[in-house]
């Protein structure tokens, strides 16, 4: 704390300051624990996955606060029928306290660069830590938590498998889009164009995207045209559409809205999906 440009400690917290430029990356209890970038992201993920993989890209977020390391099967699989995918371990942490370290799966949609995390687990999460005094990582329980890139492989072929095998029809769709993007009559003017512009983009995407088209008429075909829409037409001015799409899948929020497909849909097609 400064009071008339002196600095006075305060008792029971600390700050975590970037070792480059000393930005305050967050401010704690003295009980917080901070994990190292180097140790948590990079030295550890090493040691659960060992050999057979490879690591695909890393970054930082909110000015140095956040950081990713995301490691990648060596080669494509084929998922289904035109459905190519390469299954990812994302691990993450942060010195801000917005998330705690995880290590979670995921795959990438290989044609259309689409990111996903697992469909049947809270949004992917295989291991995690909170920072704490105890946080100190255990290797061999986190192991056995951790589903390999060649399981996940396995995981991601049968569940997209099962949604395609899932019929919607064109009402359903319908029904779909309009549930998706809802408007009432408490819907302001602005609400509205929204929503009629959301469901103009997801119906072109059904009817005429080659990312969306081939697999129009079936559940796979729904999640693929929400998810395509909210990583590449969902635009956030001022904010670089990488590190949005990054920032989604650290804090989960991809694997969220893909549930949120999936449950919506389920009460249209009178089936629930998340539990196939």
């Amino acid at each position: 704390m400064q009071i008339d440009g002196m600095m006075m400690p305060v008792e029971g917290r600390k700050a975590i300051v970037r070792s480059d430029n000393g930005h305050v990356l967050g401010v704690h209890s003295s009980r917080y624990v901070g994990h190292s970038y180097k140790s948590w992201l990079i030295d550890n993920l090493s040691a659960l996955v060992g050999g057979g993989a490879e690591f695909a890209n890393a970054g930082l977020l909110a000015n140095g606060a956040q950081a990713w390391v995301q490691i990648e099967a060596p080669e494509n699989v084929d998922a289904a029928p035109g459905v190519v995918v390469r299954p990812f371990i994302l691990a993450t942490t942060s010195f801000d306290g917005s998330i705690a370290t995880t290590y979670k799966t995921g795959f990438t949609n290989v044609v259309c660069d689409n990111t996903f995390s697992m469909f049947m687990s809270e949004a992917g999460e295989v291991y995690k830590r909170k920072h704490t005094r105890n946080s100190e990582f255990q290797l061999l329980n986190a192991a056995g938590a951790l589903n390999t890139l060649h399981a996940v492989a396995e995981s991601v072929s049968r569940d997209i498998e099962k949604l395609l095998s899932v019929d919607v029809t064109d009402k359903q769709w319908g029904a779909f889009v309009e549930a998706h993007a809802p408007i009432d009559d408490k819907s302001t003017s602005r609400s509205v164009a929204l929503a009629e512009t959301k469901r103009q983009a997801l119906t072109g995407l059904w009817r005429t995207d080659m990312r969306v088209a081939p697999w129009a008429g079936t559940a796979w075909g729904v999640v693929q045209a929400v998810n395509t829409f909210g990583e590449h037409m969902s635009i956030v001015r001022n904010v670089d559409p990488f590190e949005r799409k990054m920032s989604r899948a650290v804090k989960g929020e991809i694997g969220t809205a893909d549930r949120a497909t999936l449950a919506t849909l389920s009460t249209i097609i009178g089936r629930d999906l998340l539990a196939v």
